[in-house]
């Protein structure tokens, strides 16, 4: 619970339906573990940890965001693109536009 709570959730309510529907089907149990959240969830800075420069640009926000999704979802793209609300073109076209690395 505390995991989930601290977590700045860039994707909003999208992200974290995402996350719960797929922990719940990940766990074998009656409750949903750490080990059931993606890595990228267990591992990511809470949102009390995280400053970002006023000195960002929109883009490089938009691009560590994107970023940071696509580890969320683990490369998984047409996840992403439901996290982030767009379509999957769009996806496309702004990971070869920012040169994102999938992993």
């Amino acid at each position: 619970m505390r995991i989930l709570m601290e977590y700045s959730w860039p994707g909003n309510v999208r992200e974290l339906e995402n996350v719960l529907e797929r922990a719940a089907i990940l766990t074998e149990g009656p409750m949903i573990q750490p080990e059931n959240l993606p890595e990228g969830l267990r591992s990511a800075p809470y949102a009390s940890d995280e400053e970002i420069p006023i000195s960002f640009s929109l883009e490089t926000l938009e691009k560590k965001h994107i970023q940071d999704i696509l580890n969320l979802t683990r490369g998984n793209q047409s996840e992403a693109a439901k996290i982030l609300g767009i379509d999957r073109r769009t996806l496309y076209r702004k990971i070869k536009a920012y040169n994102l690395q999938i992993t």
